[in-house]
């Protein structure tokens, strides 16, 4: 005892002789030089007499004991997004059990996702959560809500909403340049107003058969029957098909869509293109010079040919995809200007869904190349997104080549740079073709008159390069699958309601039925228009206008819904299992993070489940099961589950709606297959 009370008092009267002017914390670097780190303490003395700190509030006190976990907590296939004041079951980070709460805040995150701020009941402690860790109980219907279905049942009452809306239509004061089209390119959300996918009961009355039969017709269902198509109409549909193949044999269509890092002069190569095949009168390209003159932007007048809104003319930059056409002398081209700028990527996404064929551009000043390759531009994501939506072919077109005299050293410098990434990405040298060009002189797009390029270049111009293009090969006979890019009303069709969109697969032909998804609303074609004319028939590849009839209003069509046949519905998953490759993101995937998962141009916010399998990426061997996390530039087997069902289907079965691109905090970092999925509930 004397020892450590002597101990005690010798600790206690120790002084180091040195007195401290400011209370700072000091360290010493590798050449033994104090370094100030910046860091405030406070000396404590015996004796100090000190107040009590209170104990931190939050999820490191653990629920009172009185409170139960929910053992049983449903596991949902199809996860709510809850509001401030929901009741829910969370689950708790301190001992990962499931706890009844009470949703307090609600903080967005951005790409569909949120922060629920979430108070235990019964504890009154609060913490911040992800929707995979919060649960919102399914609503049992009371006594009297099941008896007043069954009588509603019973009676065949179909209960809607007497009154509606009326639909205006907006006429924009912009005007529009000739013979092309502003898509809506970003989807909308699927669903109804809430949200939500109708659900209505059946009818069954044994006691008497046709009155349930007369029933069934007026109660509208969760999957729409209908009767199959005639004899009559299938073999129409056969004709038409054989005579649009006839017509088309020799000047196939092309669906191409323009992309590439922002000011790489896409707008403008594109728009001086439409300005030498004569689709753009020469009046009209006369008055778009004089207007951008007098704003200081000269150099704009041909890029105003595919930007017609205000802000992209005010900011200089492509928004919305522009939707024109015109010919060559061996291809029907369908053209999609898609914007450049990062901020706009969904809107790409979008366009270039539609694709058969991509002109990847790229600037050859010295700087401006460099600068869309490195980290941050979007050259190397953008060929990346078009690799994961299954185009095939690409056109590397080398702009503002005449502002570096025509280099012969810089194209080749360019091209083997650009062209080794593309291998990389799986293309083969013969998928890629490179055309050097200036697209505000209008040099190499339809002939070449520079002797400084004709010197050395003796390849195809821009529009042979189009030629060249492989027609890729569409049928007519497999499911429908086509995607609503826009709804309006169309005054031809005498005040009509219009989808517009392409067709991925399938046909249509008019009076045929459509079920258009996730609403369940059935539709009847009255017509098909492509560039104002009318269609007999629209096939696989085809980018239309479809009028049709039998809806209530066009408040149930949204962009994003997807158009099928009512007799081969397509499927909607909540979890699916893919075959990715990982690019070069800053942080490894790992499970629980928040993606958004990009399929036919519509992205859906979800979040990886679980790691399934490490795999190599050359031969496709597995290297490790359930890793903790996979890292860049790899490829692996995951687990996804979506906040909202999506339409999805394994690649072998629809290779359209088998391909999926995974992005996170606006970066793509990984795209695949689709191996197999979940339907949802």
């Amino acid at each position: 005892m004397s020892r450590h009370r002597g101990m005690r008092a010798m600790l206690e009267d120790y002084d180091d002789g040195l007195d401290d002017v400011d209370d700072e914390d000091y360290d010493y670097d590798a050449a033994n030089q104090v370094q100030d780190t910046e860091y405030l303490y406070e000396r404590a003395y015996s004796g100090d007499k000190r107040a009590p700190q209170p104990s931190l509030p939050g999820p490191m006190t653990p629920p009172s004991p009185g409170l139960a976990p929910s053992a049983s907590v449903p596991q949902l296939t199809h996860l709510t997004a809850p509001k401030a004041g929901d009741m829910v079951t969370a689950r708790y980070s301190a001992d990962g059990q499931w706890y009844r709460a009470r949703v307090t805040a609600v903080t967005p995150l951005g790409d569909g996702h949120s922060l629920f701020r979430v108070m235990y009941e019964g504890y009154g402690n609060e913490e911040e959560l992800t929707l995979e860790h919060v649960r919102v109980p399914k609503k049992a219907a009371t006594k009297a809500e099941d008896e007043l279905k069954t009588l509603d049942l019973k009676k065949g009452i179909q209960r809607k909403a007497q009154v509606r809306m009326p639909t205006t239509t907006k006429q924009s004061s912009l005007r529009v340049p000739q013979n092309v089209t502003k898509s809506r390119s970003v989807p909308g959300k699927l669903g109804d107003k809430n949200g939500s996918v109708q659900k209505t009961g059946k009818c069954n009355d044994k006691k008497n058969p046709s009155k349930s039969k007369n029933k069934d017709k007026k109660s509208p269902s969760k999957s729409p029957q209908t009767n199959l198509p005639s004899k009559k109409q299938e073999a129409k549909r056969k004709s038409l098909l054989e005579q649009r193949d006839a017509d088309t044999k020799n000047n196939p269509r092309v669906n191409l869509v323009v992309i590439g890092h922002v000011d790489a002069g896409k707008s403008t190569l594109m728009g001086h293109l439409l300005v030498k095949l004569k689709r753009v009168d020469s009046r009209t390209i006369r008055r778009y010079q004089k207007e951008s003159q007098q704003i200081g932007k000269g150099s704009f007048s041909f890029a105003w040919v595919l930007d017609g809104h205000e802000e992209e003319r005010e900011r200089g930059i492509t928004v919305d995809v522009a939707v024109t056409h015109f010919s060559t002398p061996n291809r029907e081209v369908t053209l999609l200007d898609a914007p450049g700028h990062r901020d706009f990527i969904p809107n790409m996404i979008s366009g270039a869904s539609q694709a058969d064929a991509a002109i990847l551009v790229v600037p050859a000043k010295v700087g401006e190349f460099e600068t869309s390759f490195a980290r941050g531009g979007q050259t190397k994501e953008h060929a990346t997104l078009i690799r994961s939506l299954g185009v095939k072919h690409i056109i590397l077109a080398i702009n503002k080549l005449d502002l570096v005299g025509w280099s012969k050293d810089r194209y080749l410098e360019i091209e083997n740079t650009v062209v080794e990434y593309l291998c990389t990405l799986g293309y083969k040298r013969s998928q890629i073709t490179a055309v050097p060009v200036s697209g505000l002189k209008g040099e190499n797009l339809t002939e070449s008159k520079s002797i400084d390029l004709k010197h050395w270049y003796k390849g195809p111009t821009l529009t042979g390069a189009i030629d060249t293009i492989p027609p890729p090969s569409r049928s007519g006979s497999g499911n429908l699958c086509m995607i609503v890019t826009d709804v309006f009303k169309s005054q031809q069709q005498g005040g009509s309601i219009t989808m517009a969109g392409k067709v991925e697969t399938g046909s249509i032909i008019p009076k045929d039925k459509l079920l258009i998804l996730p609403v369940n609303v059935l539709a009847t074609v009255k017509s098909i228009t492509s560039q104002g004319a009318p269609l007999t028939v629209a096939r696989a590849g085809d980018s239309v206008e479809v009028a049709v009839t039998n809806l209530d209003d066009d408040q149930q069509l949204q962009v994003g819904q997807i158009v099928c046949s009512p007799h081969k519905p397509l499927k909607y998953v909540s979890e699916f299992t893919a075959k990715v490759l990982t690019l070069s993101a800053k942080i490894p995937l790992l499970v629980g993070q928040n993606v958004v998962v990009f399929s036919l141009g519509s992205g859906k916010p979800a979040f990886i489940q679980e790691l399934v399998n490490q795999i190599d990426r050359k031969t496709g061997e597995v290297i490790r099961s359930k890793p903790r996390c996979v890292p860049r530039e790899s490829a692996a087997e995951l687990k996804i589950r979506t906040i909202q069902p999506v339409c999805l289907e394994p690649f072998r079965d629809n290779p359209s709606l088998g391909r999926v691109s995974i992005r996170r905090a606006n970066e793509t970092i990984a795209y695949g297959i689709v191996v197999s999925v979940v339907r949802a509930l």
